[in-house]
Order: C-alpha cells, then structure tokens, then sequence
C-alpha cells in the first residue's frame, strides 16, 4: 500500500523504519540520562578541581546530547503522527483498504 502525504509517496516501510528510530532514540534518550547519573555521582566524589571540572564538563555535553536527541525524538513522531492522522482520515472518509 502507498500513502501519499504532501505529495511524497512512502511506504508501509517507511513508518516501520521511522517507529524503529523512534525505539532507538529512545533507549539513547535513557543511555544519556545514565551518564548524567554517572557523572553527577563522580562530580560529588571528585577530590580535585580538575576532576569536577572535568565531570561538570562531561554532565553539560550529556545534558545537550539528551537535548538533541529528544528534540529529534518530537521531529520524528510529530511526522509519524501527521502520517497516521492522514492515514485514519482516509479510513474514516474511503474506509479500510
């Protein structure tokens, strides 16, 4: 079956490569937030200034990973989502395939 959104075809196999990024950015969502565990662990332990510095510094490049993979977590679904609306208008308006 071809879905036919904003004048690009894509496949069933298009939303299936789409929902498995989607598992994927998720668990490197959680690998993120463990790091920062991690880190925020070995800052509290840190003798010298160096070492904080060095753990503060590996907590905020966490921090900014977690961001950007969750802001390409949202870009993701939000297309995914318009692709299923779309798909379920045309259910509701045609009926099923």
């Amino acid at each position: 079956m071809l879905l036919i959104e904003e004048g690009n075809m894509e496949t069933k196999t298009d939303n299936l490569v789409e929902e498995d990024l989607l598992e994927v950015l998720e668990d490197a969502i959680e690998d993120e937030k463990t790091s920062q565990d991690r880190y925020v662990r070995a800052l509290e332990q840190a003798r010298s200034q160096e070492s904080r510095a060095l753990f503060q510094d590996l907590l905020e490049r966490e921090k900014e990973h977690q961001k950007l993979l969750e802001e390409r977590y949202d870009q993701i679904k939000k297309k995914l989502e318009v692709k299923i609306i779309g798909k379920w208008s045309r259910w509701m308006k045609n009926g099923p395939d």
